[in-house]
């Protein structure tokens, strides 16, 4: 049986057969009209990422303290929830990925990766404004010489509060895509990414809403560098981090502290000083990942396990 249909087979012991679904990442407006549906009806279903304002926004007009809210996220620990609201995790899209883009990645790992003086140290990957600013950063730092960028254009966009004065600096990028493309479609994406990611040391990898308070959300993102055997630096904060780690994942070494821009800057020193890495250097530097980039790629059946075995405990809770 596939990933999604065991995850469908456990969602469905829930009996609601008309979900009302709200995406409050393609649609802010919808927080409210989801709090009052959730409120008349006692469960609601959000599609997406969802960062915190939103979720405390949600509660404080749904005005409840029980039901059921089937969501694409595992709310961070910090986040408030009355003990009457069960929050049961949808994570349908990775899994879907996941039955799609599994087996060819078995035939698509690198080992022994060898490194070349003039290829990319690092590829990114960008789309929406919390990606986006950060290429320009990467931009003004001059990180985007050598590396591989791909963003769509975009305006001189500007940081709210500005911790270490780098709006000045920002600039208007002009749009670099990988073509083709296809959006929302991981499996035909596969062979248009797999010779950039493994073209260069590293993938960074920026994760949905990264400048903001995002909720645990997997997407695609998180697996290209896994598939591809390419060793991924992930734009993420330690809570982050640690539901990573609690999936059996094993993360990168190096720990990016604090949020927002505080975070972006931490991972720009990083990248800083991998860049005066010489041959050498990057060569043991990859040597080094070796494992923990196999171990990753093994460990993808025991996460998704993980996955369904809570999803199994919260649709029991809220029944």
């Amino acid at each position: 049986m596939s990933f999604l249909s065991q995850h469908s087979a456990i969602l469905s012991r829930l009996g609601i057969k008309d979900w009302a679904r709200f995406n409050w990442y393609k649609n802010p407006d919808d927080v409210v009209p989801s709090a009052e549906y959730f409120k008349k009806n006692g469960h609601v279903r959000i599609d997406d990422s969802m960062i915190k304002s939103e979720w405390i926004r949600f509660l404080e007009h749904s005005d409840r303290d029980n039901g059921t809210v089937v969501a694409s996220v595992e709310l961070p620990h910090d986040w408030p929830c009355p003990t009457g609201i069960r929050v049961v995790q949808n994570h349908s899209y990775i899994f879907s990925v996941l039955d799609q883009c599994l087996d060819k990645a078995k035939d698509s790992m690198m080992f022994h990766r060898k490194i070349s003086k003039d290829q990319p140290r690092f590829v990114a990957l960008g789309g929406e404004f919390d990606r986006v600013i950060f290429m320009q950063w990467l931009r003004a730092v001059g990180l985007d010489k050598g590396n591989l960028l791909y963003h769509p254009g975009s305006e001189q966009l500007q940081f709210g509060e500005d911790l270490f004065d780098i709006n000045p600096d920002l600039r208007a990028c002009e749009t670099k895509l990988l073509e083709p493309y296809h959006r929302f479609d991981p499996p035909a994406n596969f062979d248009v990414l797999l010779p950039v990611i493994q073209s260069a040391d590293f993938e960074l990898v920026l994760t949905n809403r990264c400048l903001q308070e995002p909720a645990h959300f997997i997407t695609e993102k998180d697996t290209w560098h896994i598939f591809f055997g390419v060793p991924g630096i992930v734009l993420e904060n330690s809570d982050r981090r640690r539901w990573f780690e609690e999936l059996g994942f094993i993360r990168h070494p190096y720990i990016f502290h604090g949020t927002g821009q505080v975070l972006y800057h931490s991972v720009i020193q990083w990248l800083c000083y991998y860049q005066q890495f010489d041959l050498s250097q990057r060569q043991r530097w990859q040597d080094q990942q070796g494992e923990r980039v196999y171990r990753n790629f093994l460990n993808i059946d025991r996460a998704v396990s993980i996955l369904l075995e809570r999803l199994d405990q919260q649709v029991s809770a809220a029944r």
